[in-house]
């Protein structure tokens, strides 16, 4: 999930395309032809010659380049097709009416999801009596549940734990976070006492708040309800477990069908 939130929603690409005429008669040459390019095309320069050599567009005088456009320009059909692709990636042949098509990503720009880059910081403030004593609990401690051990006997304002997004933290103590990482402490000392910061947990504030958008509701043209699919949502935990734990079955059947084959013997005639 945090992956996801980290990595930007594709917005624009920049693509070049080769369309090889299939008239009526000759679409398996076509394809044969498609085919061995997919194969030998390694690079933007294999494509661009590929493409004046064999495009039957106008784009062929432009190495097939085509200019940068958003991706919601591009047919829904075509869309998830780009979106499975790298920069400097070939897709495979694209069968339309009387053509077969190839598109080459030359690269992609993106933006992240709203509120992406928002934090929610899980933090526990401990004031003790002396700088010693602080320095001391901190190397003792590990999580942020081992400062609790420490306090106990203590009364329960000399240590708080809070969740808090970044924007609501005070100031001085939100600059001593921010060069924290998950577990890690700042002492500062105040006078004679001195204060304890640990970082539990910083996170994301989309997955902080498990925030699987409902789809919003669309009315059609028949009057009927619909669910109109938000983009900015993010898949449902259950769902993002579910494809996590068919990858997983997926590479043991893999490891379990390479070990068979290599302890098999096998005899060939």
């Amino acid at each position: 999930m945090q992956r996801l939130i980290e990595t930007p929603r594709i917005t624009h690409v920049a693509l070049s395309e080769l369309i090889i005429p299939a008239p009526p008669g000759q679409e398996a040459q076509a394809m044969g032809l498609a085919e061995s390019l997919v194969q030998s095309v390694r690079s933007e320069a294999d494509f661009a010659a590929a493409a004046r050599q064999h495009s039957a567009t106008p784009s062929a005088e432009e190495s097939g380049r085509l200019p940068w456009m958003p991706l919601e320009n591009l047919p829904p059909s075509l869309r998830p097709i780009i979106l499975s692709m790298k920069p400097g990636q070939i897709s495979q042949p694209l069968t339309v009416e009387g053509a077969v098509v190839l598109f080459f990503l030359r690269d992609s720009r993106g933006a992240l999801r709203p509120g992406a880059r928002e934090q929610v910081l899980d933090y526990v403030r401990f004031r003790l009596a002396s700088l010693a004593e602080a320095n001391r609990i901190a190397a003792l401690s590990d999580s942020c549940a081992d400062l609790f051990v420490h306090a106990r006997g203590l009364p329960p304002e000399q240590i708080q734990r809070q969740t808090l997004p970044q924007g609501q933290i005070p100031a001085a103590e939100a600059l001593r976070l921010a060069v924290l990482d998950d577990n890690e402490t700042s002492v500062v000392s105040q006078g004679g006492a001195a204060e304890l910061l640990m970082l539990c947990k910083r996170q994301s504030a989309l997955l902080a708040t498990g925030a699987a958008a409902e789809a919003p509701v669309a009315v059609t043209a028949e009057g009927e309800t619909a669910a109109a699919p938000d983009p900015d949502a993010l898949p449902d935990r259950e769902e993002m477990r579910s494809q996590i734990f068919s990858r997983k079955v997926g590479q043991a059947a893999d490891n379990y069908l390479a070990e068979l084959r290599a302890n098999a013997i096998i005899r060939r005639p």
